[in-house]
């Protein structure tokens, strides 16, 4: 981060007041799995009827999170470590209140425990693990329009101020105009510029805690320490309180933050604190002097190795590495410092949220509609080669299918000529531009608007009306006036009926084929992580 700019007169954009700041603090945080009600949910997706007539199994209970106690103090970063397995998303989504607490026989996790924090509804934002952009969009494009969408009560003088701010203070200003995806979702921009473009897009709702899901991932040392020093100034320059996970984390990472958290295999808890505090509490078990602790090169991956049930070797090594761990999970458990001032209280009692997030679209809808319609203009118009190689397709079959009958005599054969044109209307101006239509919501607009619509940022019709409106302008309308004036006249048409009827019916032909793709794609359900981007070349917008 550029900490020069903090002493600007944009200080105030990001800086939580100190009676907004939040601490967290946990208590006897434990969540259970009931595996066979999960397998059961599968598959009631697969055969329904069966599963009605089954008997209830067995419910056969797993541990993801047990006995979770920590506090964290306003301003603070801590970063939950711990193998796979070990509970650290699920902790993660715990405390941001991402998961479903219903007491209901469809959610098959169970929570107990308590998670209490200093305001009863504190704004927050998740960082995802992945780097979603909408492409075709520079980088202040993306920002622009997130920041009209999420903050419907600024202007845009201080929507752009802000976003100015951002661009100084995470080093992007020399990316403002640079294509982030192009619509192969090649990259433009380096892993480090991507997490701090999507760090850029969390930070635009001015959040007073933040949620960061393995935000090294995928980076390099230095970027990921680069990345990580970025999120411990916004703690310490703002008093942002700030929670990640870390899968493989550096000495160097550990060093940065205020706060390690370290969870073993089952979700239990090892130990919390501070780097120093880590360094006293470890040596004085002596664990480097254990057969089954192998000496590492630094403390990061003694601590993972010291937090491992290694099941590779042998039977007898997997319970020796168990037994350590219980061990250790039970030795913290007795001496681990918590504040006493806290009054217990079951969180999940009612099955509420934690905190309720407002997701509720706050923006106008007419100013909703247009800022969709501002961004899927800017989009379809430079998706050039998909929009012309859809009126090219449409206007080729037109011809094709009008010299396939064209102008047909007045006989028998000529009117059932006259016939069949109907029948190809229905299936060529139907299904072509239906099929074409749930390609292009499966690989772009219908997952970012899955993406979006889940973040509460606008409605579906405002999705829709936006959308549609921008088709209709750019590909609907022509495509359908082509296709019928070619079809109209090499048919023979004009002699003897109106083209404006004609033309009604094959748009209208048209519109159902269209609304019958987004049909089957809200029907199905998408994994947004299954988008591959790639790195070639960087695309600059002057």
């Amino acid at each position: 981060m550029n900490t020069d700019v903090i002493t600007s007169t944009y200080y105030n954009d990001l800086f939580v007041p100190e009676v907004e700041r939040v601490d967290l603090h946990v208590r006897g945080l434990t969540v259970n799995l009931n595996k066979s009600r999960l397998a059961k949910e599968k598959k009631k997706k697969f055969n329904k009827e069966k599963i009605e007539n089954d008997v209830e199994s067995v419910a056969e209970v797993k541990k993801i999170l047990n006995n979770i106690n920590l506090d964290l103090e306003k301003g603070k970063v801590l970063a939950i470590l711990g193998s796979s397995g070990s509970g650290k998303t699920t902790l993660l989504n715990t405390l941001s209140s991402r998961m479903s607490f219903a007491k209901s026989k469809d959610n098959p996790f169970q929570f107990e425990g308590m998670v209490q924090y200093s305001q009863t509804n504190p704004n927050i934002s998740y960082l995802l693990q992945e780097d979603l952009f909408m492409p075709g969009l520079t980088v202040r494009e993306i920002l622009k329009f997130t920041a009209q969408l999420k903050l419907p009560n600024s202007s845009n003088a201080e929507q752009t101020k802000l976003i100015d701010y951002l661009f100084d203070s995470l080093n992007l200003r020399k990316v403002e105009n640079t294509i982030v995806n192009d619509f192969k979702y090649h990259t433009t921009l380096s892993g480090g510029e991507r997490r701090r473009v999507s760090l850029a897009i969390q930070l635009l709702t001015k959040p007073s805690v933040l949620f960061l899901d393995e935000p090294t991932t995928g980076l390099d040392s230095n970027t990921s320490i680069n990345l990580v020093q970025t999120v411990k100034d916004l703690a310490q320059n703002f008093g942002i309180t700030i929670i990640l996970t870390i899968h493989q984390p550096r000495f160097e990472i550990l060093e940065i933050v205020d706060k390690i958290c370290l969870l073993a295999k089952g979700g239990s808890m090892l130990f919390t604190g501070s780097l120093e505090d880590g360094y006293k509490y470890f040596d004085q078990l002596e664990l480097n002097d254990a057969d089954d602790v192998q000496e590492e090169s630094n403390f990061a991956d003694f601590l993972l190795s010291i937090s491992s049930i290694d099941k590779t070797m042998s039977k007898e090594v997997e319970l020796k590495t168990q037994a350590r761990v219980d061990k250790l999970v039970t030795n913290w458990a007795k001496v681990q410092p918590l504040q006493q001032d806290v009054e217990y209280y079951n969180s999940f009692e009612s099955g509420a949220p934690i905190f309720n997030q407002n997701k509720t679209h706050k923006l106008p809808f007419y100013r909703e509609i247009w800022v969709l319609m501002h961004r899927c203009t800017i989009v379809t118009i430079r998706d050039l080669k998909s929009m012309f190689t859809f009126h090219f397709i449409m206007t080729f079959l037109a011809i094709v299918c009008g010299w396939c009958f064209y102008k047909p005599k007045g006989d028998l054969a000529g009117i059932r000529s006259i016939t069949s044109t109907l029948y190809v209307c229905c299936e060529v101006l139907g299904f072509t531009p239906l099929l074409y239509e749930i390609e292009r919501l499966c690989a772009t607009d219908g997952k970012f608007f899955v993406k979006e619509y889940k973040e509460g940022i606008y409605s579906i019709s405002g999705f829709l009306i936006a959308r549609k409106l921008v088709k209709l302008a750019l590909e609907d309308i022509p495509i359908t006036i082509v296709w019928s004036v070619i079809t109209f006249y090499m048919w023979g048409l004009n002699g003897s009926s109106n083209f404006g009827i004609y033309f009604i019916n094959n748009f209208l032909i048209y519109t159902v084929g269209m609304a019958t793709a987004f049909l089957c794609f809200m029907m199905g359900k998408y994994d947004l992580s299954l988008i591959h981007i790639s790195e070639p070349t960087r695309l600059d917008v002057i």
